[in-house]
């Protein structure tokens, strides 16, 4: 605390800071006309000090927050001598190679002046109607270089000292195909970024400049001292994570290992495939703003989410590579290509850490979102107009399993806590489509101890328009033959994501799903398309990812999601080893008990003793590894222990899954809607003593498993 501010004014002042955020973001809502702005909450408002440092940022896509760093230093450098910097400018910026992720993400920059001096920030961006690329709507999948994507600044005065600067104005309004929803996108940007001002010049006439700085000083530091704390708490070690991008012309991997020393973490992207002329690439910036965002909800929840959380983390992406590529490569798929996958990965890697200790292991979560399937459609409404729409649907997959509670159906993306799937009426008023169906699909959560979050499925007609047709991109076209959305320590991944047409499809029967559609089949991944009269557009995301064994669920659980229509009678069997009355109205136990106990015999191809289905009482050491594993001080060194049965796989420092028991298996194995392919399987890891399921990779024949290693707990 600052000996200068008493711990009154302190809260008073950041509780105001939080309020002033909450406000624009209320205001961006309010004033633009947009799905994905005022329903999906895809956006971010954050205020930063003189110098560009991350005072506090509000709930939104939190991996923008290092790019809107780096952009309010860009204009710090760029426009603080010639042509300066004045009262009441606001700049924007959407140069991917500069700060941006990707074009259509537009950062409005406002200097904040008080009685004549620069001594704030703030920023906000949202993902505008459309940016005049190749594509419709930013997500450009014909893109084959940057310049192809849309317009792009570095830094523009759209507002100089007060004044909208029509010229500018104009000049990019001419360049995108709906300057109506598009113009409205920027009103929204200047009205919330002018309300924040307003705002915080009120703080500083109640409390002043200096006072307000001296507690966002001390947020950064006590925010910083508190992560950095908490990591001296976690385990040292190195822990890994691969993932793959299977599109339609190859698969792209990306490689991670993430090393903690004491209070420190390192990101080293290393291995990591080169970039690619297909636009899913991302630059640097982007990298570490998608790194760093799965830190907030994951070991920052509590803390103030500012520069202190930034500084904990190093980056490291080789140039030339997806995540640090080159002009001209191509980036405008970045969000929901490279980024969304290094979101996924961060997640996957701090969840492996905090599950390794005993007090943070609620914290462990397994992947929301594996893929995207993101579709913005384009055409003519029934005034002649043309007008577009990026889809919302994006925003509602299925969360990942914690430790503690199965994953809440079409929750949402972790690195946006505020997000929400929007209404279908808000769409069809707003874009002349129809929906057939938007509904919950059954087994496409992760089974695990804890089931993985069930995603959603919709099919779109085209309706109400002049010429009943629109065109629709479809981006990035990743998760289809790899399973991106991981469980986590023995949970199983989510499903398959799906894209197609159904040309001359049976729409007069208002088929409810998938099975019930009919008509010829065109696969729409990466790609833009007609939907014409008489087709529909089908869309299924994926779920989200299962934590621990499936054969520990609770059978009255499993029960539960059969009657909800969550998961279907295969995996219920199959999967969960659970056997139903005759009757169907509850569970056999003593069926289940034998089932289960041939199922994990199964798994490792020998009998077990009985006794396996229940967990035995294995002492609990303070070296916890994982949900099922531990570290035994034996005679000198440490052994890795299966916590269910007492079984010693292995040294500490060996690799203990080459003396676990591996099973080849197809991505099927993990539940319905999982396609299986020649190029991707499941590698499962089973302790040899009682066929628990230790950990399950999704991995390529080529390469070989992920190896983790912890060299020392917190005493």
């Amino acid at each position: 605390m600052d000996a200068t501010v008493d711990p009154f004014t302190f809260e008073i002042i950041r509780h105001k800071l939080f309020r002033v955020i909450d406000e624009a973001v209320i205001t961006l809502g309010k004033v633009s006309g947009t799905a994905v702005t005022a329903e999906g909450h895809d956006l971010l408002v954050a205020l930063y000090r003189a110098d560009g440092t991350v005072l506090l940022c509000g709930m939104g896509f939190l991996h923008h927050i290092i790019p809107a760093t780096q952009a309010v230093k860009h204009i710090l450098a760029s426009f603080s001598e010639d042509p300066g910097i004045f009262e009441d400018d606001v700049f924007m910026v959407n140069d991917a190679y500069t700060v941006a992720m990707h074009t259509p993400d537009i950062f409005m920059i406002s200097p904040i002046f008080y009685h004549g001096k620069l001594v704030s920030w703030v920023v906000n961006y949202v993902h505008v109607t459309d940016i005049g690329g190749i594509d419709f709507g930013g997500f450009c999948p014909n893109a084959k270089e940057c310049f192809q994507e849309g317009f792009s600044t570095k830094g523009l005065k759209l507002i100089e000292r007060g004044k909208v600067r029509k010229d500018v104005l104009e000049t990019f309004l001419n360049m995108v195909r709906d300057p109506g929803m598009t113009g409205l996108d920027l009103r929204s940007q200047i009205a919330a970024d002018h309300v924040a001002k307003q705002r915080m010049n009120k703080l500083y006439d109640d409390y002043s400049v200096e006072t307000v700085d001296a507690v966002g000083a001390v947020l950064i530091e006590q925010s910083e001292k508190r992560l950095r704390e908490r990591l001296a708490e976690l385990p040292d070690g190195t822990w890994h994570e691969r993932q793959y991008l299977d599109l339609p012309d190859r698969n792209y991997k990306i490689e991670m290992a993430a090393i903690k020393r004491g209070d420190t973490l390192t990101y080293d992207f290393t291995g990591s495939d080169a970039q690619a002329p297909y636009p899913i690439n991302c630059c640097y910036w982007a990298t570490k703003g998608a790194s760093v965002a799965p830190l907030f909800p994951i070991l920052a929840w509590d803390l103030t989410w500012n520069e202190g959380i930034v500084r904990c983390l190093e980056v490291i992406a080789e140039s030339g590579s997806l995540l640090n590529c080159q002009r001209p490569a191509p980036v405008c798929i970045a969000t929901i290509g490279c980024v969304h996958s290094v979101n996924n990965m961060s997640a996957h890697v701090l969840s492996k850490i905090a599950g390794a200790s005993e007090k943070y292991k609620g914290r462990s979560v397994g992947c929301w979102v594996g893929s995207l399937v993101v579709h913005t459609t384009y055409g003519v409404d029934r005034f002649g107009e043309s007008v577009g729409l990026l889809g919302g649907d994006c925003f509602g997959m299925g969360e990942g399993a914690r430790s503690f509670r199965d994953g809440a159906a079409s929750g949402g993306h972790i690195v946006n806590p505020a997000q929400k799937l929007p209404n279908v009426e808000f769409e069809e008023q707003a874009f002349p489509k129809l929906f057939l169906y938007r509904r919950i699909v059954p087994d496409s959560g992760g089974p695990g101890k804890f089931r993985g979050g069930p995603t959603h499925e919709f099919a779109l007609i085209p309706r109400t328009g002049q010429k009943d047709s629109f065109q629709a991109a479809l981006t990035p076209g990743k998760g289809k033959h790899y399973l991106a959305g991981h469980g986590i320590f023995g949970g199983y991944p989510s499903c398959s994501a799906d894209s197609v047409v159904f040309r001359d499809a049976n729409i007069g029967e208002l088929p409810p799903n998938l099975d019930a559609m009919r008509g010829t089949v065109e696969e729409a991944l990466a790609k833009s398309i007609e939907v014409n009269a008489n087709d529909a557009l089908y869309i299924r995301q994926d779920g989200g990812g299962g934590y621990g064994d499936p054969l520990e669920r609770d059978p009255a659980l499993v029960l539960g999601d059969l009657r909800l229509g969550l998961i279907s009678a295969q995996p219920a069997r199959q999967i969960y080893g659970v056997i139903m009355t005759r009757d169907g109205a509850g569970v056999d136990a003593e069926a289940t008990r034998q089932w289960r106990l041939k199922l994990r015999e199964q798994r490792v191809g020998h009998k077990l003793a009985p006794s396996v289905i229940e967990r035995q009482e294995i002492a609990h050491t303070p070296f916890r590894i994982a949900e099922y594993l531990q570290a035994l001080p034996s005679n000198g060194h440490r052994m890795v222990q299966c916590t269910w049965c007492g079984h010693q796989l292995a040294r500490l420092d060996e690799n203990w899954k080459d003396q676990a028991v591996q099973r080849i298996a197809p991505l099927s194995s993990a539940g319905p809607l999982r396609f299986d392919n020649a190029t991707f399987h499941l590698r499962e890891y089973f302790c040899p003593g009682c066929a628990t399921v230790l950990d399950v990779e999704v991995a390529a024949a080529d390469v070989a498993p992920l190896y983790d290693q912890i060299e020392r707990w917190s005493e």
